[in-house]
Parts: C-alpha cells; sequence; structure tokens
C-alpha cells in the first residue's frame, strides 16, 4: 500500500446526496470512502447536494472527518425536461456557482450528477476522478422498465437517453474513472481509450460476521423509494412469499430508506400478510441482520453492483437472488448466494436454505467472505490508484 506518499494531500469530494446516515446504497459506499480517505492522511473537503429543508441534516458526524463542509440545494424545474442535459445534472446546477476559492490535489466526483462541478472556476486541482457507480443510461432504462408508471417512465427513459449521450463525454473529460462495476469498467474499456479505469468495489469493512442463521426469517434492506427494489419486493411477496407462509416460523422483515415518504405499496404489503415486518430508515442495520437467517435481493432490473448482495454476505447471511443481484460483484453460484432463474428456483433455494441447517448457510456464507476479503480491499485499491496519478 502506497499511502505514505498521500500524506496531506488535498481531495475535494462532491456527493450527488447527503452521506450521512448511511442507510442505502451508493450513500453507504460515499461514506466509506470518505473514512477511507481520512484514514490513507488525505486532508478532505466535501461537498454535498441535497432537495429540501436542510435543518434536519445530521452534520455534526460529518464536521469531524472533513475540513470543510458545503451543502447545496438542488433544484428540480419541469423545464429541464427539454434541456440536453439530465434532470440529475441540471437540478445540481448551483455546484458550478459555489465560491470555494481553493487548490485540491484531487476532485473526486461521486457519480455522473454531480458533474457541474467541472464548470466552477473557483476550484482548480491536479487530478479528476470520477466514481462510476452505475452505467446511468442502463440504470434509467432499467427503472423505466420497472415503473407502471407513465409519467415516471417518460423520465426514466428520457434521462436514459440523455445520459447515454452524456455519460461517454464525461468519461472522456475526467479520464480516471472508479467502476464499482466489474462489468462495466470491461465494458468501457473495450469502448473508450485513454481513460485510466480502476475496478474499485464498494468500500466494505472486511470484518466479517458469522451468525446462528438458526431461524426462518428472510431479510431485504435496500432504498424502497427505487423502484426497481419496489418492482423486485412485490414480485418476491406474489410469488414466493405466500409458499415460504406454508413454514412454520417464517417471517419476512424488509427495512429501507424511503426518505420519510408514505408508500402505499408497503401499507398494502403490511395491510395483507401478517408475517411481514417493516423498518422505516433505521439508523442501525445489525440488529435486523442479527434477527435474520437469509437475505433477499429480489431485484430484476438495475445496473452497477449490488452492494446489498455484498454487504449481507459480510454481515453474515447467504443471499438469495435472481441473476442481477449478483451482477458486478464477481460472485459466482454457491459463493456468498444462490442465483435463481425464475420464481420456482427461487422458492426452492428459501426452502433449502430455510429448513436446511446452519453448517450449510454459514459454509455458503464463508465461501462468498473469502471472496470478498481477498478481492474487496478497498483501502488498498483506491490508496495504490492515487499514488499512480
Amino acid at each position: 500500500m502506497n499511502s505514505k506518499n498521500l500524506q496531506g494531500k488535498s481531495i475535494l469530494v462532491v456527493a450527488g446526496d447527503y452521506p450521512y446516515p448511511p442507510n442505502h446504497g451508493m450513500v453507504v459506499d460515499i461514506w466509506n470512502r470518505i473514512l477511507i480517505l481520512e484514514k490513507i492522511g488525505l486532508k478532505i473537503d466535501l461537498i454535498c447536494t441535497v432537495k429540501g429543508n436542510t435543518d434536519s441534516l445530521d452534520k455534526s458526524e460529518i464536521v469531524k472527518h472533513v475540513n470543510h463542509f458545503w451543502i447545496v440545494n438542488r433544484k428540480n424545474r419541469v423545464i429541464d425536461l427539454l434541456s440536453k442535459e439530465t434532470i440529475q445534472v441540471k437540478s445540481r446546477v448551483a455546484l458550478s456557482r459555489l465560491v470555494i476559492n481553493q487548490h485540491y490535489d484531487y476532485l473526486l466526483l461521486e457519480a455522473d450528477y454531480v458533474a457541474e462541478i467541472l464548470n466552477n472556476k473557483t476550484i482548480t486541482y491536479d487530478y479528476a476522478i470520477l466514481r462510476s457507480h452505475n452505467n446511468e443510461g442502463v440504470y434509467y432504462k432499467n427503472l423505466g422498465e420497472s415503473t407502471p408508471n407513465i409519467f415516471k417512465k417518460f423520465y426514466y427513459f428520457s434521462e436514459a437517453f440523455k445520459f447515454s449521450k452524456t455519460e461517454p463525454a464525461l468519461l472522456k473529460k475526467v479520464k480516471n474513472v472508479l467502476f464499482v462495476s466489474m462489468d462495466e469498467k470491461k465494458r468501457y474499456d473495450k469502448q473508450l481509450k485513454g481513460i485510466n479505469t480502476l475496478f474499485l468495489p464498494p468500500v466494505i469493512k472486511l470484518e466479517t460476521k458469522s451468525r446462528e442463521l438458526d431461524n426462518k426469517t428472510v431479510l431485504f434492506i435496500g432504498s424502497l423509494y427505487i423502484d426497481n427494489n419496489r418492482e423486485g419486493i412485490q414480485y418476491y411477496i406474489r410469488n414466493v412469499h405466500p409458499y415460504l407462509s406454508q413454514l412454520d416460523g417464517y417471517k419476512f422483515i424488509m427495512a429501507g430508506n424511503t426518505k420519510h415518504h408514505k408508500l402505499q405499496w408497503i401499507d398494502d404489503i403490511l395491510r395483507i400478510n401478517k408475517n411481514v415486518t417493516f423498518y422505516d430508515t433505521p439508523d442501525d442495520l445489525e440488529p435486523l441482520y442479527a434477527q435474520a437467517s437469509v437475505f433477499l435481493n429480489p431485484m430484476l432490473h438495475g445496473a452497477g453492483v449490488k452492494l446489498k448482495t455484498v454487504e449481507a454476505i459480510v454481515n453474515g447471511l447467504p443471499v438469495v437472488c435472481f441473476p442481477t443481484g449478483i451482477e458486478g460483484t464477481g460472485l459466482q453460484q454457491g459463493i456468498g448466494n444462490l442465483t435463481a432463474r425464475n420464481a420456482e428456483e427461487m422458492r426452492r433455494y428459501f426452502e433449502k436454505l430455510l429448513t436446511g441447517t446452519s453448517t450449510e448457510k454459514q459454509d455458503i456464507v464463508r465461501k462468498g467472505q473469502k471472496f470478498i476479503t481477498k478481492n474487496y480491499d478497498a483501502e488498498r485499491l483506491l490508496s495504490n490508484f492515487l499514488s499512480s496519478l
């Protein structure tokens, strides 16, 4: 690890969302990376963009880890649907006007959404780096396919088309790209020449946990306001949950970030199913992992790496999913997960795990944890990458 020559160097991290508390996929990744950057000795400044009132945001923990901290408001306008830029980028245009007057060794863009920071004339830097959390064009296309709402469908497909045009241009402009997905890194390496790429998996705390796994509780943790998670959970409730409900002692725990919105589809599930428990935006996920024996990743559509799958394995649970649930992770069948091709196969895998011995489940988990420990040392990878620039 080449962290000695990074001591005292400066980095400006620009995040498209508020990174604390880290209670859903991308935010977990951003927050853990901030902690890694601090650990390897960089002086960190942070800009994050938020929508709405900022008074309730917890700033106390963030200021412990960064030197300077700015919050920029996002503004969504209907007229921006006509822009060549995506709504996600246009809503953060205030990034270009923020007055900082500072030079940095590194500028880290957390996703394409914050590309407007490159137009800020008060910031200079030696190296710009993009964290590619998703192939955004593919991601929004999948969201469009997941939602039944015609207005959302139009918005998602519009964003998908715009990202498909702007994303390659941004990659060429920034040149240094940290891909969260090995699959997407390989794809862009073939398509674009002259960019410096690295597969940087999500910043996972490699403190793996072992659990008894002696109950019949299935757990889902994820962003509940995202349509591809909603679609996957509803599919599970319709096609798998009724079958598993015949098992004595079976329960399903559903937890995640709702952005404090009332979601009718969750209320519908809870009204009909007495063996489903819901936790809205929990601050601490450990008690939830401790209650469960198997983790569900039901996603049918998606892009990038599936952080919820990796986190579940590190936290001691075997995962049952469809192929989308392990995309970009490098995981194979039987290594931390059982990947189903259809609902019938998913039912069989859940029954096998829920009625099987703890030893069988723990063996699957250990194989996954061994793979992740070997290939997901983000501190080493990131330190070497920054040192090499």
